[in-house]
């Protein structure tokens, strides 16, 4: 017959005998996947526990700070009112004029420690408006941070051998190390499994 046709049918199946063969070596890329996402999974949570750590610490450094400030302000009126005590006991010949100069010295020491703890409140602002990184809290303006929650201390009684097993078994960076060392054992398991010959 002019045009003629012939059909057959066939099919084929291959199955590697050693290097690519089994489930391992054929889920290896998967299983690489899914222990990267849980590394980058505990990275990321490690990383928010560090800031949110961080924050609660700036924040009670400003706290701190504003409170060491208010200390200083107050010894520094007390200073000047010793200050001008002592010349009114002066200008009554009841104490020497050496007097007045050492109320000068301390009122001016006085006076230095305020600016030191207000320079110490302007850079846990400071820190405070960088970890918080809004738009309105830029560096540069002049809105100043002040903190309204006070100060709550309540006395626990820890246990201390669980918090020490707890702190242990919910460390991120160990859990990292142990994905990773789960990882680095299925890719050894990998390498070995390519060594051998295909068949």
């Amino acid at each position: 017959l002019d045009p003629s046709y012939y059909t057959n049918f066939g099919a084929s199946i291959s199955q590697p005998l050693l290097r690519n063969a089994g489930i391992k070596a054929n889920t290896y890329r998967i299983r690489t996947a899914q222990y990267n996402s849980k590394i980058v999974d505990t990275r990321t949570k490690l990383q928010a526990i560090g800031i949110i750590a961080n924050v609660d610490i700036t924040y009670w450094q400003l706290y701190a700070a504003g409170k060491l400030l208010e200390v200083r302000t107050q010894q520094y009126d007390l200073s000047k009112a010793l200050f001008e005590q002592t010349e009114r006991f002066v200008g009554m010949g009841l104490k020497p004029k050496v007097e007045v100069i050492r109320t000068q010295v301390s009122m001016a020491e006085k006076l230095e420690a305020i600016i030191k703890a207000e320079n110490d409140v302007r850079i846990a602002e400071r820190a405070l408006k960088r970890m918080l990184n809004k738009k309105s809290l830029e560096m540069r303006t002049k809105t100043i941070l002040i903190p309204s929650t006070s100060p709550d201390p309540i006395r626990y009684e820890l246990d201390e051998t669980l918090m020490v097993k707890n702190a242990i078994e919910n460390r991120m960076e160990l859990l990292e190390l142990e994905l990773q060392i789960a990882q680095d054992s299925s890719n050894i398991e990998y390498a070995k499994n390519q060594k051998l010959p295909l068949l």
